[in-house]
Parts: C-alpha cells; structure tokens; sequence
C-alpha cells in the first residue's frame, strides 16, 4: 500500500561518479583551451586554404565571410544532366 520501503539503496554512485569526472574534465578542457588559444577563432569564417576572414595577412583587408550567389535553377539543372560547360564559365 505505502509502496516498495524495504531494501532500498543508492543505485547510481558509479554514474555519478562518471558524470562527475566528466564535468570535472570538460571544465579543465575548457580552461585550457581558452588559456593556451584564442576562442575568437572560433567566431571567425575560414576558407579552403586556412585563412582566417580578417585574421590572416592575405585576408587583413577582407574582415568578413563571402557568401557566393545560389546556384539559378537552370545551373542546377544542367549540372544534373551532365553538362559541366555551364559550371566552368562560371569560374
């Protein structure tokens, strides 16, 4: 009636423990990383050939991210189809 009192005991202290020392070690990563880096590069764009938008001494006088036009549909399709000449005059 008053439900299941007898017999009971912690279950989850190896869990804990695990949970613990993952806090402990995330924290500690943490600490070291933004000690020993430098977290705003996080927040910056690079590009293929490692770059740093605003960052890097080619691209000093590009402080922001390019974003290129979208693709037309009728590139998408020809792509589709097999035909690359679109594409290459493109570049």
């Amino acid at each position: 009636m008053n439900g299941p009192i007898d017999n009971r005991s912690c279950t989850d202290v190896i869990c804990c423990l695990l949970f613990v020392t993952f806090i402990v070690g995330f924290a500690g990563a943490s600490v070291y990383g933004v000690s020993n880096g430098d977290p705003y590069n996080l927040l910056i764009s690079w590009d293929e050939d490692g770059n740093g938008c605003g960052l890097s001494p080619k691209t000093l006088d590009y402080p922001y991210f390019y974003w290129p036009k979208a693709p037309t549909a009728e590139l998408l399709a020809d792509v589709a189809g097999g035909e690359f000449d679109a594409v290459i005059t493109l570049f």
